[in-house]
């Protein structure tokens, strides 16, 4: 078995549309807790994102979903707090914070997906269904991070030859513009470059073809298959209603028959496939140096 950035790109994307998808469609509290915790884990893990900025965010989508819905749904009958004779109900809380988990636990997979999901990957994947669309794909994944690295440089290059002023609020809002003005003059040129390159390279006068390295394994298809089973597991109990729960106007009982809990385990073991393919493949070639 191989490591996760190693396998082949339609599974990557299979198993991003499968651990986004279940927790946008199953409205269940455990699940949206279950996919923020393991993908918050999964982001930290892969990406070596600081964990305390990342929990943090976490924490503050979740906190801001929460108050955002208290302010304008007073559904509910546990009544927590009366503000000018309007009530604050522990369902309208609960469903907000439930809500911006599934907010974080998408914009978790997001950020894993950002980082794995390359170029190159996504040409192998829609070159031959829609050129257009993964050339543009690629050009936007890889524009971002440029876009936000000569943003730090540019603030970097005013702060230390002292246009940025003292700390005050006008002066951040002046450097602040100055520094938009730049990046859009920037980002204008390259584009215009850009046209420029692909249209002395011809781009559009015909048919264009992508090479890639990329195979469709045996351990491919194994992985192909645990995925869609995982997914099965947690999909059928949906469908079933074992899964269902309901805010308003009180709270249910959270669903804890061996369907749910199976969804539970098996939703779970989808979102940390990731690590979990990593850890063995570092066992794997642990063990195999050891032997040397």
């Amino acid at each position: 078995m191989r490591s996760f950035k190693d396998i082949n790109p339609f599974v990557q994307i299979f198993y991003f549309a499968a651990a986004a998808g279940t927790v946008m469609l199953c409205r269940n509290p455990a699940i949206s807790a279950l996919a923020c915790a393991a993908s918050l884990a999964v982001r930290i893990i892969r990406k070596k994102d600081g964990a305390l900025r990342a929990v943090f965010f976490n924490i503050a989508v979740i906190t801001a979903s929460a108050l955002i819905n208290i302010v304008f749904s007073h559904n509910g009958r546990t009544v927590l707090v009366f503000v000018n004779d309007t009530p604050i109900t522990l369902e309208a809380l609960a469903y907000g914070a439930f809500t911006g988990a599934a907010i974080t636990a998408v914009l978790n997979i997001t950020s894993v997906f950002t980082d794995v999901m390359t170029s190159d990957r996504l040409l192998y994947i829609f070159g031959r269904l829609s050129p257009k669309t993964a050339l543009l794909l690629s050009m936007t994944l890889g524009a971002v991070p440029r876009l936000i690295r000569r943003t730090r440089e540019v603030s970097d290059a005013q702060r230390v030859s002292g246009g940025t002023g003292d700390d005050s609020i006008p002066d951040r809002l002046r450097t602040g513009a100055r520094v938009a003005s730049i990046m859009l003059t920037w980002s204008l040129e390259t584009g215009i470059v850009t046209a420029d390159s692909m249209t002395a390279r011809g781009f559009g006068t015909c048919r264009r073809t992508a090479f890639s390295t990329f195979r469709f394994r045996r351990s491919d298809a194994c992985l192909t298959a645990a995925v869609a089973a995982l997914t099965a597991l947690c999909a059928l109990p949906a469908a079933l209603g074992a899964l269902d729960f309901e805010f308003y106007p009180s709270a249910a009982a959270l669903p804890l028959s061996p369907a749910a809990i199976t969804a539970y385990c098996a939703y779970t073991a989808l979102i940390l496939l990731p690590t979990i393919l990593d850890t063995a493949e570092t066992i794997k070639w642990k063990y195999l140096l050891s032997k040397i």
